[in-house]
């Protein structure tokens, strides 16, 4: 039987189990009540390859100090205590009679906790935790070493049984806005009371907390706390003559060593200089080796970067962070330190990075700077300080436009990452600040470049009530503003579209109000389809190609219906019902042939994740490539994480191959040769890259093409970054760490032969990803845990073969990993005691992974291997 927790006080003192709770308790004066305490302490890996094992026991002594009525007045004490571990003998846990606690207890609630000022804060901690055993009342709230929990109860007949839930003592301090980089965290708690004699004879609590990756659920910990006290004995003691609590604690104080004091049941974390207690420079010699410029995207690298980053958070010193920075020995490896620095996310390190940074307009290399705007950018729990101090250098500017456009971005990014961390900050005064200044930037704008800066800001910021903004500028004239707009509109969550906004895309598509570009078309109908559209929506799409002129466009529309139709059960459905009319299933329309093509596949998949890539490519009808984008996702639970997107774009390139496309937008008469490309990185725009701008930036280009492969992105970035504790009832706490770290290189190269009438580029993306968890359960010098380590280096290449012998041209595109290694490491240790010897247990496993080729569009697998056939 349920039952609720404003009745329990009814059901305590009416039935015969249990009528002693706040009633007639028959704890007696001159008595000395002693109990057996026993409480267990686990925690394993998801696998349950290696445990670590704590066992604490004691006798406690109980002594009622003064009566009345429904309220005691108990000195609580401990003796006899052995601690052990699963690879740990027996040994002593020395609780002297000097140390105790005195308790106020009022109809089955603990009202006040008195202890010496002395006692040692993992004694407090444990007697803390025998006396919540003591603890029950029928509030549904309860506070005790756990936190403030609501509690439940439910009558067994001869025990009573009380659930714990929604404990302020389980907190997270911080974790990835990111959910597939996130952490879950189920727990239990349920205690089960047994009264006779009119006093507990036994108390029996048990405690466990699941936990897990949501990337790999078979990543993770358990932790299971049992605690037992059990009524042994009474024996007689002399009575303390005392009225009230007033008089007890001036008895007590004449015989203890120390001044007795008010605390309270939540338990104290005893702090320890095991990490902090060295200086930055002692953690980075052993580490330096490690961050230089050839162990990047190494999993070497990534371990120094994340062990630096775990323990710089400990620094409370600035200057210590600069003297690192200046050393004349790290100058090798300033760009990975600023990394690191970044990723550590507190005020010191920030102060540090400030203070050693300069973005005064006559810089000339801005190397280091630009690296600190991209490592903020990846904040996982940005500080207000920080986004205040980016708001102030966006207001300032530079003269620079590259470093006032990495700011800029940098600026929106962090602005969405604070957001999200905290359900207040989005409403908060910087937050609305923010968002004033660049609409105002926005408005105020009288070049492009101005308007493509401000729009990639908000597509970074991913401010929801702007867009109405976003779309008024996704209908501009000038095509890359429109486009950019329509890029931001893409990264808003899809509830947050409205369907005046979905019009305007099929407005732009359709140009019901105005030519388009046709890479503009294809960007409103993108955003379009990942905004869960009609049946209508699709069908004005679709009945526009019946009269549409450019064949590229049709292929491209259609190859992006099937792909999404083979991937969406809801649009396959749409699409079905559509094909039903004879004006939409026409073999005229979906007969096309062309360049264009847009296709999506399979990279990896486990039981909780997918790993999906996106090829989407829009050429003219001669072949030349207008734009082309590539996506990597990760999926879990239907929800798309963008990991990472590579986007070429490429204007005016048809005149150059002598010919003109006529389906094409007719641009302006001083719209130059332009190529370039832009990177995003887990939903971050890093600043673009221009390739060139005019035909004579183009030749030069070709003729000084460099020897070696151009960088794209590199350094060093936090992906998972989960802080939690969790404070159990017997007296110890939990610490939960997960930490994820990428080191990435990306680079492209591309050779041009005007002999051969052909080109050739490769995009080679190296990474490492390490990912470090740990459980650490401790109360002062007892500690045991669990670690885990994930560790994998990898490339992926992607190639583009195009021969221009001859219009159309031939392309081909090709993708593929070479074989590597997962590492999976699995550790539990014990150490109890600071005189004990630390134990461990350790398992590691390796898996291959073999080399893969990714497939593509069938017609692009006939044209490579046509291609290949006349190389031979």
């Amino acid at each position: 039987m349920q039952t609720k927790p404003s009745s329990v006080f009814f059901i305590l003192c009416s039935l015969n189990v249990a009528t002693h709770v706040n009633c007639a308790w028959k704890y007696s004066f001159g008595k000395i009540y002693t109990y057996n305490y026993l409480t267990n302490i686990s925690t394993m890996d998801r696998n349950e390859q290696s445990t670590a094992h704590l066992r604490l026991q004691a006798i406690v002594h109980l002594s009622p100090l003064i009566t009345h009525q429904d309220s005691f007045i108990f000195k609580l004490q401990a003796s006899s205590a052995m601690i052990e571990g699963a690879r740990t003998p027996e040994q002593p846990l020395y609780l002297t009679s000097k140390y105790f606690s005195v308790l106020k207890w009022t109809s089955g609630h603990i009202d006040n906790v008195y202890m010496p000022q002395d006692t040692p804060i993992h004694v407090a901690n444990l007697l803390k935790g025998i006396a919540s055993l003591l603890q029950f009342n029928s509030t549904p709230q309860q506070i005790d070493t756990s936190g403030s929990c609501y509690a439940a109860y439910e009558d067994l007949g001869s025990t009573l049984k009380m659930s714990k839930s929604h404990c302020t003592g389980n907190k997270v301090v911080w974790t990835n806005k990111h959910k597939i980089l996130g952490i879950n965290v189920t727990s239990s708690h349920t205690s089960h009371y047994d009264f006779s004699d009119d006093i507990i004879q036994e108390v029996t609590s048990r405690e466990s907390y699941d936990i897990t990756l949501n990337i790999r659920s078979t990543a993770g910990f358990s932790v299971n706390s049992w605690q037992s006290l059990k009524f042994v004995s009474a024996a007689d003691v002399p009575v303390m003559k005392a009225k009230n609590i007033d008089e007890i604690l001036e008895l007590l104080n004449k015989e203890s060593s120390s001044m007795i004091t008010k605390t309270s049941l939540s338990i104290t974390k005893e702090e320890s200089c095991s990490l902090s207690c060295k200086k930055p420079k002692k953690h980075l010699d052993k580490l330096q080796s490690f961050l230089g410029p050839e162990n990047v995207s190494t999993v070497t690298a990534v371990n120094a970067f994340l062990e630096l980053v775990t323990r710089w958070r400990l620094e409370s010193k600035k200057q210590n962070l600069v003297d690192v920075l200046k050393d004349e020995k790290n100058s090798e490896i300033v760009l990975p330190l600023i990394d690191i620095l970044a990723a550590v996310q507190t005020s010191t390190s920030h102060k540090a990075l400030q203070e050693v940074m300069s973005f005064t307009d006559n810089e000339e290399d801005i190397t280091r700077q630009e690296r600190y705007l991209q490592a903020m950018a990846f904040s996982t729990h940005p500080i207000q300080s920080v986004l205040a101090t980016l708001l102030v250098m966006y207001k300032t500017g530079t003269s620079n436009e590259k470093l006032m456009e990495s700011i800029a971005l940098t600026l929106g990014a962090v602005s969405h990452t604070y957001s999200m961390t905290d359900r207040n900050n989005s409403q908060s005064q910087i937050v609305e600040d923010i968002k004033s200044e660049i609409v105002s930037r926005l408005k105020n704008c009288t070049d492009e470049h101005c308007y493509l800066v401000q729009l990639r800001t908000l597509a970074n910021a991913k401010f929801p009530d702007l867009i109405d903004v976003l779309s008024e500028h996704a209908q501009s004239n000038q095509p890359m503003v429109a486009k950019e707009a329509l890029k931001a509109i893409e990264r808003l969550p899809v509830n947050s579209i409205p369907n005046k906004t979905k019009k305007i895309l099929v407005e732009i598509f359709s140009q019901h109000s105005k030519p388009q570009e046709v890479t503009v078309r294809s960007a409103a109908l993108m955003v379009l389809l990942s905004s869960d559209p009609s049946l209508d929506d699709i069908q004005e799409v679709i009945s526009q190609l019946a009269d549409e002129r450019d064949n590229e466009l049709i292929v491209y529309v259609l190859d992006l219906m099937s792909d999404k139709a083979k991937n969406n059960r809801h649009f396959r459905n749409l699409i079905r019902s559509m094909l039903a009319q004879p004006n939409i299933s026409s073999y005229h329309l979906w007969s096309r042939m062309g360049f264009s093509s847009a296709f999506s596949g399979l990279i990896a998949k486990t039981p909780d994740t997918s790993a999906t890539y996106g090829m989407f490519m829009e050429n003219s009808g001669m072949g030349i490539m207008r734009h082309s984008r590539s996506d990597f996702n990760l999926i879990n639970n239907q929800q798309i994480t963008p990991f990472l997107s590579f986007n070429l774009y490429t204007r005016g390139m048809d005149g150059l191959a002598g010919e003109e496309d006529p389906s094409q937008f007719e641009e302006d008469e001083d719209t130059s040769t332009t190529a370039g490309m832009s990177l995003d990185v887990l939903g971050v725009s890093l600043r673009p890259t221009v390739f060139f701008d005019g035909v004579a930036d183009l030749m030069s280009s070709v003729w000084n093409a460099p020897d070696e492969p151009i960088l794209a992105l590199q350094g060093n970035i936090l992906l998972h970054d989960h802080s939690q504790q969790i404070a159990l009832q017997n007296g110890f706490l939990v610490d939960l760490n997960v930490l994820g770290g990428l080191s990435i290189d990306l680079s492209g190269s591309i050779s041009i032969s005007l002999w051969d009438r052909n080109s050739a580029s490769l995009v080679n993306n190296s990474g490492a990803m390490v990912v470090q968890g740990e459980t650490k359960i401790f109360n002062g010098p007892y500690e045991i845990g669990s670690k885990f380590t994930m560790e994998s280096a990898a490339t992926i290449e992607f190639s583009t073969v195009v021969s221009f012998y001859e219009t159309p041209f031939d392309i081909c595109l090709k993708m593929n990993h070479p074989a590597f290694i997962l590492r999976n490491n699995i550790e539990s240790y014990e150490h109890l005691g600071s005189h004990a010897a630390r134990t461990k247990h350790k398992i590691s496993k390796i898996s291959h992974v073999n080399a893969a080729s990714f497939p593509f569009h069938t017609r692009n697998s006939k044209q490579c291997k046509s291609m290949d056939t006349n190389d031979d």
